[in-house]
């Protein structure tokens, strides 16, 4: 596990690969877009940093992985309720439309093919990180909402 802080745009990525040079190639590209970025080898790890109150909200998760796999990351974060979205890309060397329906099943929120194409990957996380802003929001707003009615109730 490796926390790599480049500066800060305030979202952080967590990349869940145990191949060292997949995983380097991630952080690369990601750090140039100035993403905190969170590194993990096994799912064990990458449960645990997802399982913390400011945990990153973005996870890009290799299927295969020397504890299991990336499919069982997407269960044990979807069994669980860490009081904020979490968005969970699947990436795999695996293309079958059958794997893909595996994938989203198990709870993942999107999934791509290895070798990423960088435009894609970059758009895809960026679209993860809108879906969570408007999450964010929406938590925000109804907090707001249930607070005008307690005391309106008082």
């Amino acid at each position: 596990m490796k926390i790599i802080s480049p500066e800060k745009n305030g979202e952080s990525i967590l990349i869940v690969e145990d191949h060292l040079r997949t995983r380097e190639a991630l952080r690369v590209l990601l750090e140039r877009k100035s993403y905190d970025i969170i590194e993990a080898k096994t799912c064990r790890d990458a449960v645990a940093i997802l399982s913390a109150p400011d945990g990153p909200g973005v996870a890009l998760v290799d299927w295969m992985l020397p504890d299991g796999t990336g499919l069982d990351i997407c269960h044990a974060v979807r069994d669980r309720d860490f009081g904020r979205s979490i968005y969970l890309i699947v990436i795999t060397a695996r293309d079958g439309g059958e794997d893909v329906a595996q994938a989203l099943a198990a709870g993942a929120d999107d999934f791509i093919h290895k070798p990423c194409d960088v435009v894609e990957l970059m758009a895809r996380v960026r679209n993860g990180l809108r879906k969570l802003e408007i999450e964010r929001g929406l938590r925000k707003r109804i907090a707001e909402l249930e607070s005008m009615q307690k005391k309106g109730k008082a």
